[in-house]
This record gives structure tokens, sequence and C-alpha cells, in this order.
């Protein structure tokens, strides 16, 4: 069995294309009622609860330990939860318990293995967050795993089902936890990245926050600091997303909330008007990476057919509105159409069918490059290899020469980053050698590569005698093999659920 997985920030799906080519969503094991896994996990002993369970107990009890939205912290060493045992868990562990429930769900349900897999990440992932997704999902148990930007798998739900009519498509998503623009030629011949761009400062969970400071302003004004109270920030969270979803429905002007928090009674009323002024420089920044993103594809508003708005914020009426105004488009060309669904329904067709068959040109994210340092200023700047927007996969070659007659290694430090004024974010140091016969100018070849899951491989080889060097850190095909046993070792003795 293929399925496709929307690993989110607030919430992760699992699909499948049926019988009839139909994608459509795995159930909970435990509650054939829900669709949405939320992404929260909390670890009691040897059981890991995981989903609507964990939120059910958090609920009851707010003071227990537990981990939301890591999906943002994914490549990262932080700590993301420590159990009552001490037992500290990292990002890549927790996701990896989420995507092992989602397996279980839709095993259960399908009554058939998963034998493979496509799961979404944003556009604006690099390798060392790419990395963690599948590695995650390896310890998960999930086999073969693939990735596909979000945008990109939305558009191909979209593009599949609809017209074969040649067009340019601006992906307009916004998730949970991260805003990204995707520009597409979606046509007959299959879906073509034009460019990419967003942000992992914008997401609903900012929109959430910023109702959350308005409750916890008015319970001081009465006389309660809400933030000392676990119980009570919890159920502030909690409001402040249900306010949220409610001011996202038809017709609804205002919200009004009654609710007891530390101990005080209130009464929360937030009206549209005031909402929508305090997301809109949120929303702002939206709009200008969209922007950004077209002007790298060397368009502009003018120039493309559609928007397709995807994330369950997009079904925000200031959003919509926010767009018309920016972009001097017609309401008829936004497309919204299952925002919370469409990055797990495209990534179920990409799943049940062959690259080849469903023909996406994907791009690169980032430039990547080589950290090199101004001979004059000696201020660091990237000698870019691989340009952002390239098609992938895309591979560059380049020779580089020894300064000292004693050298037998060179170091490079390869980065990513977005723009001539980004000094990049590190994707570690390589050490190639030894050069058996070291010398002053001794070529050596770099060969940087970028996959079409957008993870970076970079080799080197001895032009004079044709053979690859070692270097210290290693990619083992399939994912970090070390990486995946300490992730797996962490969670193996859990019970999912129990």
């Amino acid at each position: 069995m293929n399925v496709g997985i929307d690993l989110g920030t607030t919430f992760s799906l699992v699909a499948q294309r049926n019988d009839k080519g139909i994608p459509t969503l795995f159930p909970d094991l435990l509650d054939a009622n829900l669709f949405r896994t939320p992404s929260v996990v909390h670890i009691q002993g040897a059981s890991a609860l995981v989903g609507q369970i964990a939120e059910d107990l958090l609920r009851d009890d707010p003071s227990l330990p537990a981990a939301r939205g890591t999906k943002l912290l994914l490549g990262s060493d932080t700590c993301v939860l420590r159990d009552a045992a001490g037992r500290e868990y990292g990002a890549a562990a927790i996701n990896a318990l989420i995507l092992r429930k989602l397996k279980r769900d839709a095993e259960a349900f399908a009554g058939e293995s998963v034998t493979s897999c496509v799961i979404c990440v944003p556009a604006q992932f690099g390798d060392a967050q790419r990395r963690a997704v599948r590695d995650a999902a390896l310890a998960a148990g999930l086999p073969s795993p693939r990735l596909i930007d979000e945008p990109i798998a939305a558009a191909i739900y979209h593009g599949v089902q609809g017209s074969a009519t040649p067009r340019t498509m601006l992906v307009y998503d916004l998730g949970g936890g991260t805003f990204d623009a995707t520009v597409l030629e979606v046509g007959p011949m299959g879906l073509r990245v034009l460019g990419t761009d967003g942000t992992d400062k914008v997401g609903g969970m900012r929109f959430d926050e910023l109702i959350m400071d308005w409750i916890i302003e008015e319970t001081r004004a009465l006389g309660a600091d809400v933030r000392r109270d676990l119980g009570a920030m919890q159920r502030v969270r909690r409001l402040a997303e249900q306010i949220k979803i409610d001011l996202s429905k038809p017709g609804r002007s205002q919200v009004k909330e009654v609710a007891m928090l530390a101990g005080v009674p209130m009464e929360f009323m937030l009206h549209r008007s005031r909402f929508e002024q305090g997301v809109e420089p949120l929303l702002l920044e939206t709009m200008t990476a969209s922007e950004r993103c077209l002007q790298s594809a060397g368009l502009t508003w003018g120039r493309v057919d559609q928007v397709l708005l995807c994330g369950g914020s997009s079904l925000l009426p200031c959003v919509k509105d926010t767009l018309l105004r920016r972009s001097g488009r017609s309401a008829g060309s936004l497309l919204l159409n299952q925002p919370h669904q469409a990055v797990a329904f495209g990534a179920a067709l990409v799943a049940d069918q062959d690259r080849d068959q469903i023909d996406v040109t994907h791009a690169a994210s980032f430039d990547i490059g080589l950290r090199v340092y101004d001979p004059v200023t000696r201020a660091p700047k990237v000698q870019v290899l691989i340009p952002r927007n390239t098609a992938l996969p895309a591979r560059h070659a380049q020779v580089f020469y020894t300064t000292r007659v004693d050298q037998t290694r060179m170091v490079f430090e390869l980065v990513q980053a977005r723009g001539a004024d980004d000094v990049g974010r590190s994707l570690g140091y390589f050490a190639f050698g030894p050069i058996t016969e070291p010398r002053k100018n001794y070529p050596i070849e770099l060969v940087c590569a970028c996959d079409v899951d957008g993870l970076v491989r970079v080799t080197a080889r001895d032009p004079r005698t044709g053979k690859e060097l070692e270097h210290m850190m290693t990619d083992v095909g399939g994912g970090d093999a070390m990486q995946v046993a300490g992730i797996r070792a962490s969670i193996e003795g859990l019970r999912l659920n129990e």
C-alpha cells in the first residue's frame, strides 16, 4: 500500500488513492470520526500518547509534559520533551512517533502494510530539516520515504483533478507554522516549479499567539496572571484557536467566549476588525514573500492565471481580502478548495504513481554553495554552486587547488543561502583526503548534487587518478544510519496510545 502524509505543525494526515482513483483520508484507529491527528505527544512510562488521546489527557491535566509544534525544530538538537523519568526526546523522535501513529492508522483501516510513502515538507525546509523528516520516517518503520514540497503536493491535487489547460499558478500555502509561496507552470505535460519563497515566521500558530496575548492582557487587568498557571495557559491556547476558527466562518463579525482562568471568571469578546488589524503585519509578510517568489520567476501578479490557497489559515476572510487588494486580481482567479486536505491528497496521488506518470520538475529552494571569505574585507560570503530555482536533480562540479606543498586534505563548508546578502546556513564541514602525493596547486574536483527531495550530497575526486576521496561526513543511502538508529532506539520500547 502506498500512502501520502501531510506531517503538519498542528495537525497531521495520512491518505491513500482509492480504487476509484480518488484520494481519501484514513481515520484514527481509536475514533473513526477523526481524520486529523493533532501533532502532540505525551510520554508516560512506556506509553506514548499521540494525537487526540494526548489532547484529551492534557485537557484533564494540563500540567503533564507534552510536545507540540515540534516540526519547526526538526534538524536541530533541541530537547522538545522530557518525560517524568527524565528521558529527553528531540524533534525527530517526536515526529517519528507521530508518523508511527499515522502508519498504524492506515494499516489498521486498509488491512495491509504500508510499502512506500510520500511525506510533505515546507518548501523552505533546508537539507538538515529534510534529512530529519526522512530519518524520522525510517525510524517509524515507514519504508522508502520520499519527500515532496507541500505547495507542489497541493498543486498536484488540483492540477490532476482539474483542467489540463496550460496555466501559471501561484500556490499560497499558509500552514500552522510556516508560509510557502511557489510559482508553477501547470499543463498537460505536468508541473514545473519556476520559483519558491516563504518564511517560518508566519503561520496559524502566530495568529493563535496574538489572540492569546489579548486574552492574557484582559485577565491581567482582572488581577490574574495566567502565565503562572499551566492549566490556564492550556485553556487560553484552546480558546484562541477556537476563536480564530470561528472568525474564519462566513458572516461572523465577532466572537464571545466565557471562561474561568486562574480562578478568575472572564468574558472575552473579539471583533473581526481588531483581529484583522492585528494580523495585518503577518499577512503583509506573506505578500512580500509571494512577490519575491514572483520576481525570482520573472513574473508579476498580472502574469499569474490562478492563485491556489491551501493551509487551514487560508480560510480566514482577511487572507483572501489581502490577496485581492495586493494583487489587483479578481475573486474568480483564487482557488480555495479543501485547504486542510489538499496537501495530503496530493501526496497520496504522487505515492500511487511513478514520478514519470505525474511529471514534476522540482526546483532548488536555496542557493547551495561554499562559505568563502572576501580576500580584502575578510567578510563571509557564499560561492554559489547550484543557484536557487535550478531544476532538480542538479549537479555542479568545480576544481579547487591546494595552497601548500604539504597539504594532504581540503576542507569545505557547505551552506544553503537565499540571495546575495544572506551568509547562509551551514550544512557542515567536509574534509576530503588524504592526498597521497601532496604539493601546491594539486587539483581536487568537488561535486555538489541536490536530488528531487531537496537533499544535498557533496563528494570529491582526484581528477588525476579518478578516485573518489574519503570525507569525514557520510551520507548512507536511505538515511543516515547512525541518526536513524538513535531515533529508533529512543522510541523503540514505547507502546503507542495504550
